[in-house]
Formats: C-alpha cells, sequence, structure tokens
C-alpha cells in the first residue's frame, strides 16, 4: 500500500479494528491522534484532533497504544493520563496516573509553546527531572507503562504497574531474582494477565560469572549471555 510521505512520517502503533481497518497512533505532527486505513475504501483519514498544548512537537513511542476489548488506550509522551477510546474513537473517560512532583503540568506544557527545543530542555533535566517517553501494555486488569525518568543519557528508565480498578501504582526499575538485580525491558504480553519480558541484553553480557551461576541456580537453568533470555511473568 503506497503510504504519502506525510502519513508516513507520522506513524507509530498500530492495530487492526471494525474487522477492515488499520488504526495507527500518530505522533501528533499531523494535528491528529489517530490515521485511519480502510482495506476495503483504500482511504487514509485522520481521526481526531490533538489538544493545542501538542501540536508540533511530533515526538512519541513507538509502544504507544493498545487495544483490548474493543477500547482503545493511548498515551502522550509528556502527559501524565492513559487515554481511553471505543472502536469509533469516541473518548471514554481517562485514567490519571500520579507521579507526584515528576509530573509535567498544564502550566509547564504551556511553557513549552509547541517549541521542540523548549520540550528537549523540559525532559532532559536531571535536576529537575521528568517523566516522558511512555510506552503501554495492557492485560485484562492492569496497564504497564514504560518511561524515562530525566535524560536519555543519565535518567532512570522506569516501569509502573497500573490496576485498572483503582489506579493503584506499584513502580519499578530492575527487579531481583534471588540476589541478582536483573533490568527487565517489556516486550508484549500472553493471555490473561500475563506480560513478557527480556533482560536488558547490554546488562546481561556485562554480569559477572558468579552473577551468571546465581541467576542459573535461581532459574533452574543454565542461563547464556549471548542469548536472549525471556520471562513470562504474571502478577501477584
Amino acid at each position: 500500500v503506497p503510504i504519502k510521505k506525510e502519513f508516513a512520517s507520522t506513524l507509530l502503533s498500530f492495530e487492526f479494528i471494525n474487522g477492515d481497518e488499520v488504526l495507527f497512533h500518530t505522533s501528533g505532527s499531523s494535528g491528529y491522534k489517530f490515521l485511519k486505513y480502510g482495506l476495503t475504501s483504500k482511504k487514509f483519514e485522520f481521526e481526531v484532533p490533538i489538544e493545542k498544548e501538542f501540536e508540533g512537537l511530533g515526538f512519541g513511542n513507538d509502544r504507544s497504544m493498545s487495544v483490548l476489548n474493543e477500547l482503545i488506550s493511548v498515551v502522550y509522551p509528556l502527559g501524565n493520563k492513559i487515554e481511553r477510546y471505543d472502536r469509533y474513537l469516541t473518548r471514554k473517560e481517562d485514567l490519571f496516573v500520579d507521579f507526584q512532583s515528576f509530573s509535567i503540568t498544564e502550566s509547564e506544557l504551556k511553557q513549552v509553546a509547541n517549541d521542540q527545543n523548549r520540550m528537549f530542555d523540559l525532559i532532559q533535566n536531571d535536576e529537575n527531572r521528568k517523566t516522558h517517553s511512555f510506552g503501554i501494555v495492557e492485560s485484562d486488569r492492569y496497564y504497564l507503562i514504560s518511561y524515562y525518568l530525566g535524560s536519555f543519557r543519565n535518567g532512570d528508565f522506569l516501569k509502573s504497574i497500573i490496576e485498572k480498578s483503582t489506579g493503584e501504582t506499584k513502580t519499578f526499575r530492575t527487579v531481583k531474582i534471588g540476589d541478582v538485580e536483573v533490568d527487565l525491558l517489556l516486550i508484549g504480553k500472553g493471555r490473561g494477565d500475563e506480560l513478557i519480558f527480556t533482560v536488558n541484553q547490554e546488562k546481561l553480557e556485562r554480569m559477572s560469572d558468579s552473577q551468571i551461576q546465581a541467576l542459573s541456580k535461581k532459574l533452574k537453568t543454565p542461563i547464556d549471555q549471548n542469548s536472549p533470555l525471556l520471562f513470562f511473568c504474571t502478577l501477584k
């Protein structure tokens, strides 16, 4: 399918909806949140205008949208809420995420004034760290969002598990398996509430022999530092 340049430059996550439509979440540079392609009509249509504060920033994550049970959930890179839509792209109730002092406030968004340089000044600041650059995966009961706190180079890459019914949030950077700290990267989900992680390969390769031995013993399987390691996890 030929895609015009102005469309291609804005595309992020995509999912199939309504049988014969492909829904793309966009970076917002088009002025819209979604781009819909009809397999039957072979037409592209922009849908849902973006809020003025996000116009022109053109900044996003390639896992910024989730579709489950005909509910579409998206998260914007400078936001503090998960927006929810039905399959007709009608806005439903949002889920706000409390990042406390690390949240980007409405006044700070207005100060960015749709200027990408000001936006990067805001998020690359390690003295006054802010949450940004979200990705989202959801299961039946939970959202799991991954994001940066502070700069891309020196900040923390965090994950937060959010219970849909209560909004209760648990945040972590690494997990402990036995006595070994492991940096997990979320890559998808299985059935129900099962989440699939992989170990950060760079950090796996830098583990000491004693750490690898301890990890192998705890997991009851030999660990090869040069091979990807997957974890299929359910929340307790």
